[in-house]
């Protein structure tokens, strides 16, 4: 997969015209990129909050913290940090898994405190939010003509990466020592 999104697979696999639901196709390349990313990316809008959107939304509005919230450990983040992978993909901030891994040895403690300040405050800060989208022909599916043809995979930043595998394992300990 990452061989065909970063461009280093010799596979030719130029995008087509798709299908849209009102049964019409995309007329040039700008409609069909467009199409795909209204698709891959649907506008998150309160007016067309289901019922069960709205509770989730009300929810959410009040951070989730608990009474035993233990902040992150060094070695936690340090694992995080050697699961990512030095060669791959940077985002526009620049920051490599190798900046990273450096920081993290010359500032162990800053570095701490940017992902401890994170779990503390429940913020997945809103600029490690954002991906560069790359679709992917899923296979048995390169003569369709449906946008559901493609798996869009997302490439985020490395500081990103980072916080939400602690998260989720903390998450995974957290519902496995509770079943």
């Amino acid at each position: 997969m990452y061989k065909l999104a970063s461009g280093n697979l010799k596979q030719s696999s130029a995008l087509t015209t798709l299908r849209k639901p009102v049964r019409t196709d995309t007329k040039d390349l700008a409609e069909t990129i467009r199409y795909m990313i209204e698709t891959f990316t649907p506008e998150d809008k309160d007016e067309t909050d289901s019922a069960g959107h709205k509770l989730f939304r009300a929810t959410i509005k009040v951070p989730i913290t608990m009474d035993n919230d233990i902040p992150f450990a060094t070695n936690e983040i340090r694992e995080a940090m050697e699961g990512t992978d030095k060669t791959k993909a940077w985002r526009e901030d620049g920051i490599t898994s190798d900046i990273l891994h450096c920081a993290f040895s010359l500032l162990p403690k800053s570095t701490m405190a940017l992902y401890s300040g994170c779990l503390r405050t429940a913020c997945f800060p809103r600029r490690w939010k954002t991906a560069i989208i790359i679709p992917i022909i899923k296979p048995g599916k390169e003569t369709s003509s449906d946008v559901a043809k493609y798996c869009p995979i997302s490439l985020i930043s490395t500081l990103a990466k980072v916080l939400e595998k602690v998260l989720m394992n903390k998450i995974m300990h957290y519902m496995h020592s509770h079943n």
